[in-house]
């Protein structure tokens, strides 16, 4: 789903930097508008029964409860991916909460001010690992976002009286399939020192940023 209310702008090692893997949905919205109809339509020509709405960022959409519904009608198992800034009641059977950490926009992004305000949303997150089945899928860029990850951790398991560790997953900050061949082993390590989980970007590997596959 096109559009998010964040900006996400990584620093690499050469002093470039990379936008979101998803830039066409967030940065560069294309907005190619479909109802839900439509949009019903085009899923039923896939034979999988779980799907996954992703952005973009999925709760800025207001149909977003009703396109579950209806998706939900047919018998298929409901993820939506989501930066958790946002909440709205939806019949989800599993939410991928990514939040946004404070490496995922450069300093001399000129979003770097009201994306740093709106990235993190510890009460929104509360409301999702409360109501809904979870995980936590951060995507990291440098040694620093392990500190914060933890602290997101501790102070989100307050909530749930339990620890939550085996539903943390790293991915691999990269746009292209060198970069993630250059940092997966680095961050697999990081997951494994806190008993994480590593998830790596496999359609990278097998084909490289290619959209629709």
């Amino acid at each position: 789903l096109s559009s998010c209310n964040l900006r996400c702008e990584w620093l690499k090692a050469d002093g470039k930097t990379n936008l979101c893997d998803t830039a066409y949905s967030s940065h560069f919205p294309e907005n190619e508008k479909r109802n839900i109809s439509e949009v019903l339509e085009a899923m039923d020509h896939f034979k999988c029964k779980h799907v996954v709405i992703t952005g973009g960022e999925p709760y800025l959409q207001p149909q977003l409860p009703a396109l579950i519904e209806e998706i939900k009608k047919r018998d298929h198992f409901v993820t939506v991916e989501t930066n958790g800034t946002i909440y709205m009641p939806t019949k989800a059977d599993f939410i991928s909460l990514s939040p946004k950490l404070a490496s995922s926009c450069v300093k001399t992004s000129p979003h770097f001010n009201e994306h740093q305000k709106h990235r993190l949303n510890m009460g929104t997150l509360v409301e999702f690992i409360i109501k809904h089945d979870f995980q936590f899928k951060f995507v990291v860029n440098d040694p620093g976002d392990i500190k914060e990850i933890e602290g997101v951790q501790k102070y989100l398991e307050g909530f749930v009286d339990e620890s939550f560790t085996d539903k943390i997953y790293l991915m691999p900050q990269a746009i292209t399939k060198d970069e993630l061949m250059k940092s997966s082993l680095e961050v697999a390590d990081w997951a494994k020192t806190k008993s994480w989980n590593y998830t790596d970007r496999l359609h990278l590997r097998l084909w490289g940023p290619k959209r629709g596959v």
